[in-house]
């Protein structure tokens, strides 16, 4: 069988150690633009404060917290989770909009539990 001569195998090795920096960087930069595009993509921009957990919007509308899921299931408001089974958030402009769109002409609410329970008293 063909055997390579040892300057062959020396030049090969040389080639390798020459080349290995440059393949070295070049993965580096091609993986840092990577990490950069998946950052951007789910980084989420708005301030803390914009979002609101299911209690919080609960009490934002004056209903129990089951109103709220019961909502989200049926569209009225969108809802947001950082993860499949954490903590689910409503962005607090969505929830002004609904607000306006459940308030009837004489003011009162179409959802507002203890608003109904304190004008029957």
């Amino acid at each position: 069988m063909f055997a390579p001569s040892q300057s062959g195998a020396s030049m090969l090795s040389g080639l390798i150690q020459a080349l290995s920096p440059l393949i070295e960087q070049i993965v580096e930069e091609k993986l840092a633009v990577r990490l950069d595009s998946l950052t951007q993509q789910y980084t989420v921009t708005q301030p803390p404060n914009e979002w609101l957990t299911v209690k919080e919007a609960a009490l934002f509308f004056d209903v129990v917290p089951q109103t709220i899921h019961r909502w989200s299931k049926k569209g009225t408001i969108s809802r947001f989770k950082l993860e499949e089974k954490g903590t689910t958030y409503y962005s607090k402009a969505e929830l002004n909009a609904a607000l306006k769109q459940q308030v009837r002409p004489d003011g009162t609410r179409k959802h507002a539990r203890r608003q109904f329970q304190k004008s029957a008293v």
